[in-house]
């Protein structure tokens, strides 16, 4: 599969009745089929970039932009919904603000069907989707007896049934567990190698930034930080903890011992 292509020329947007920029000035180039990660603190631009990317902002929510954003040739703002899914779907944190169907294979099957797909290749697609999130068994499952992870799988299987060529994660991996996330992070080098532009974003340099080809840190919605994960943790690491991204210790070159220690408490995050 051909990935999308991403170019932002000094792009800025400004939400209603708010005097500051949310992102300002930001320029950048993403090739067809880069593993990319965009990193940055609260307030640093990340969501409005990824709504930005997905044509909501400003078609649905207002606001104002100025400056070219460009996924291939198209405009997400100006082109119409049909196109834009099949060059760019988006994953939210929450995935119940993106399942509105109730049980899982009607879930997937929901985006195809609005784009008057074929009866037989929505079910091929949905039966492709499930499988890459292996969700298959649980294809006829209510959504409201998942666990947490098995809904964000299934939001994604809503997205990865359009065939979409980009796919973005707006910090969808952040309510899971240690090894639901290594399992997201397998999902993004899977999509990545079938071709697939992935951009995840994340407050923090986690664990798909460190898969990632190369990583983007935003602050104050103006690019700060670009470049490959490990050149940037190599020069750049007290920099990206100053700004919360890392934990203090990994910015201060703490012992391993202390990377690994677990939070306190007897809750866990949801699973994959």
């Amino acid at each position: 599969m051909q990935g999308t292509s991403i170019e932002l020329t000094e792009l800025s947007y400004w939400y209603e009745d708010v005097e500051q920029p949310a992102l300002r000035g930001v320029s950048l180039t993403i090739p067809a089929g880069q593993f990319t990660a965009v990193i940055g603190p609260g307030g640093s631009g990340k969501s409005t970039l990824c709504q930005l990317l997905s044509g909501y902002l400003p078609r649905s929510g207002g606001g104002r932009r100025e400056g070219k954003v460009r996924l291939d040739t198209i405009d997400p703002a100006e082109a119409p919904i049909a196109e834009i899914a099949k060059v760019a779907g988006i994953v939210f944190q929450d995935p119940d603000a993106q399942l509105v169907r109730g049980v899982v294979e009607d879930e997937a099957a929901f985006g195809p069907e609005n784009l008057c797909v074929p009866p037989a290749e929505i079910e091929s697609l949905v039966a492709e989707a499930l499988a890459a999130v292996n969700l298959t068994a649980r294809r006829r499952s209510p959504v409201r007896e998942l666990s947490g992870g098995q809904r964000q799988r299934t939001a994604i299987a809503a997205v990865l049934s359009l065939s979409p060529r980009m796919i973005v994660f707006d910090d969808a991996s952040a309510s899971l567990d240690p090894a639901a996330q290594a399992q997201f992070v397998q999902l993004c080098r899977r999509l990545h190698a079938e071709g697939r532009t992935v951009v995840t974003v994340s407050g923090r340099f986690d664990d798909a930034a460190r898969a990632a080809e190369r990583v983007i840190v935003l602050d104050g919605g103006a690019v700060l930080l670009d470049g490959a994960p490990q050149e940037l943790l190599r020069t750049s690491r007290d920099r990206l903890a100053q700004l919360g991204v890392l934990p203090p210790w990994e910015g201060q070159r703490k012992p391993a011992r202390m990377q690994r220690s677990r939070p306190p408490g007897p809750c866990r995050a949801p699973a994959w």
